[in-house]
């Protein structure tokens, strides 16, 4: 395990076994760390996608929309996973259901008037 991630303080704790867990500080997160955040879970859904095959790009404007939509300053970047399940897999799940969307394509998401949509 790294020994720092940025916004996070290593906190170690003796139960039975030892236990290490990284504890929130709020305000310690700068922009482009929530950024990296989005974009390793949007990889995760770039790699799903790939089985299919489907391609996923978003562009640097749909990033930052969900980093809006998924930062909270309370709870940090805990609930970006589910940003990114409604702002970008609900809206690739629905493409693929209507057809819109067939294997061997790539998709491209931006965002566009503060909603994430297909070019």
């Amino acid at each position: 395990m790294r020994d720092s991630v940025p916004g996070y303080q290593l906190k170690e704790r003796k139960a039975e076994k030892n236990d290490t867990f990284w504890m929130w500080l709020p305000g310690r997160y700068a922009r482009e760390n929530i950024a990296e955040i989005a974009r390793l879970l949007i990889n995760g859904v770039a790699k799903r996608l790939a089985e299919l095959p489907i391609g996923l790009e978003v562009d640097d404007n749909a990033i930052d929309l969900i980093v809006q939509s998924g930062f909270d300053v309370t709870f940090g970047a805990r609930p970006m996973k589910r940003a990114v399940q409604r702002m970008i897999e609900n809206l690739v799940a629905e493409s693929i259901i209507k057809g819109e969307t067939k294997p061997n394509t790539n998709i491209h998401l931006t965002a566009k008037d503060g909603k994430i949509v297909i070019k």
